[in-house]
C-alpha cells in the first residue's frame, strides 16, 4: 500500500477516538467499551468483553448503527453500496473458482479411477506372462542388470535358459536373486552382446506400457501368454528360436 495512503487512514482512524467507545444498534442492542478493530465503507468491526470474559470480535452493518454513530464513522450509503458490490463481485469470483477446481478435481480423479482400471488390466495381462525363476546377476547397470536366468527345468519349445538384461533388478556381480520377470518384446545391446529385455517390476511396466499408449494413442499388443502348454516357464520371447 501506498505510504501516504496508509498515513491517511491510520489518522482517519486515530482521529475518531474509538478507545472505549459504546456502540448501540438500531434494535437496541448495546455493546460496551468496544474497541474498533476496523471501519469499512458498509460495516464497523470491534472487539468487546462478554461478562464472562469472554474476548468477542463482530461486524455490525453501517445501517444497523444509530445516526449520531454513522456520522462518527463517516458513513456514506452512496460509498457502502458500490463497496457492498465489489465484495459481492469478489466472493461470486472465488465461488465460481472454486466450483472450478471441485470440477477438476473431479475429473482428475476421474480420470484417475480410469487410469487405475487400465493399469489393472495391464498389470492382469503381464501377470500371465511372468516368468518366476532365479536370476544369477552377471552385472549390475545402475538399477537395472544383465543375468543369467537359472531353472531347474528348461522349456524344449523355447530353448534353453540364457542371458538376459532385466529392467528394476539389480544387486551385488554374482548375487542370485529369486524373482519374476516379464518379457517386453525388445532386445538391448552391449558391447558383449544383445539381450531379451525382461522387467522385474510389474507396476512400473504397466506404468511404462500405459504411457505409450497416451502418447501414440494406440493399445500395445504384446504376444500370447509366457508359458508352455504344460504349465512350466518360458525363457524367451515368442520369437526366440526354437530348440533343435
Amino acid at each position: 500500500m501506498n505510504k501516504t495512503i496508509l498515513f491517511c487512514v491510520v489518522f482517519a482512524l486515530s482521529s475518531l477516538n474509538l478507545s472505549a467507545l459504546d456502540i448501540t444498534t438500531t434494535d437496541g442492542t448495546v455493546y460496551k467499551n468496544v474497541e474498533v478493530t476496523n471501519v469499512l465503507p458498509d460495516a464497523v468491526g470491534f472487539m468487546y468483553t462478554k461478562k464472562d470474559g469472554t474476548p468477542v470480535l463482530r461486524d455490525v452493518k453501517m445501517t444497523l448503527l444509530t445516526k449520531d454513530l454513522q456520522k462518527k464513522f463517516n458513513y456514506s450509503p452512496k460509498k457502502a453500496k458500490a463497496f457492498t458490490k465489489k465484495v459481492n463481485e469478489f466472493q461470486t469470483a472465488r465461488a465460481n473458482l472454486a466450483t472450478k477446481h471441485q470440477k477438476e478435481d473431479l475429473a482428475l480423479f476421474r480420470k484417475h479411477k480410469k487410469i487405475s482400471k487400465e493399469v489393472d488390466h495391464i498389470k492382469a495381462l503381464l501377470h500371465s506372462r511372468g516368468i518366476k525363476c532365479w536370476i544369477h546377476i552377471v552385472r549390475p547397470i545402475g538399477q537395472d542388470c544383465i543375468g543369467k536366468i537359472d531353472m531347474p527345468v528348461s522349456s524344449g519349445k523355447f530353448g534353453h535358459p540364457g542371458t538376459v538384461y532385466v529392467r528394476n533388478l539389480t544387486g551385488p556381480q554374482n548375487e542370485r536373486i529369486g524373482t519374476t520377470i516379464y518379457p517386453t518384446e525388445k532386445t538391448k545391446s552391449f558391447e558383449d552382446g544383445m539381450f531379451p529385455v525382461y522387467d522385474a517390476n510389474l507396476n512400473k511396466y504397466a506404468l511404462q506400457i500405459l504411457k505409450e499408449e497416451e502418447r501414440s494413442g494406440k493399445r500395445v499388443v504384446l504376444p500370447p501368454g509366457a508359458t508352455t502348454t504344460s504349465g512350466k516357464d518360458m525363457i524367451f520371447p515368442a520369437n526366440a528360436p526354437k530348440k533343435k
